[in-house]
């Protein structure tokens, strides 16, 4: 029964470490993802992606991949999103993390790094959070760079949402109407939610 239950933790702790975006909860943060291991696409709670509005339109796409040259830190990864909304059609794509109802009520602000890359990058971008409500907290991220820089966004600053105990999404979306350059690669890494001034 004792080997049972050693061989249950290891288990546990092998599904906890080859996680890159299994949270790491402590009283003052709550790491979403750090990109810094592959996704495990048998944990669901691990589940991001990118998606599209119309993904039969091959003039419109996102995509991600994991970088270990370019990240925000001196070693890890970052996540490299390539957006294009140059397209005929209506177009907004984006990328996202399934938050599966988490509580972040307690904390105070979402924190991220982010870069465009040379002058292939969206003066500005749009970041969601998602309850179960159906309520759409929106906040517009603008002056993004070439080089790092470090965003930290209070939570009141989202609008449209109340109810923040029970989140589903984090949403970043670029839409054909507010995103210039239409195509271009931003560059993710460490977001998070802390408590922390």
């Amino acid at each position: 029964m004792k080997e049972q239950k050693i061989f249950l933790f290891l288990i546990a702790a092998v599904v906890f470490i080859g996680c890159g975006t299994k949270y790491k909860s402590k009283n003052d943060l709550l790491i979403l993802a750090d990109f810094d291991k592959e996704q495990n696409a048998d944990v669901f709670y691990c589940k991001y992606g990118v998606w599209d509005k119309d993904p039969g339109d091959e003039t419109q796409f996102c995509n991600m991949s994991c970088s270990s040259e370019i990240r925000s830190k001196m070693k890890g990864k970052s996540l490299k999103i390539e957006y294009d909304v140059d397209s005929p059609n209506q177009a907004y794509n984006g990328f996202f993390i399934k938050l599966l109802g988490e509580n972040i009520g307690k904390y105070k602000k979402l924190v991220f790094f982010i870069k465009g890359e040379a002058e292939r990058y969206p003066a500005e971008i749009n970041i969601e959070l998602k309850n179960y409500n159906e309520e759409v907290g929106k906040y517009t991220l603008k002056n993004i760079e070439s080089s790092w820089r470090r965003v930290d966004i209070p939570l009141e600053e989202f609008k449209g949402i109340e109810d923040l105990s029970e989140i589903k999404e984090f949403v970043i979306v670029f839409k054909d109407e507010t995103t210039i350059p239409k195509t271009g690669i931003i560059y993710i890494d460490d977001i998070y939610l802390t408590n922390v001034e």
